[in-house]
């Protein structure tokens, strides 16, 4: 994966998840506890 393309895939869990961490060498661990509420579905 480019670092273009995996630092656009951040851009993207940002805006799902405040809590986004790295895994090298192109992963990533994204936190969605409370998704649902903050997205108005609870």
């Amino acid at each position: 994966m480019s670092f273009e393309a995996y630092a656009e895939l951040f851009t993207v869990l940002a805006d799902v998840s405040p809590v986004v961490q790295a895994l090298p060498p192109d992963g990533a661990l994204m936190g969605v506890t409370g998704a649902l509420g903050y997205f108005g579905a609870v």
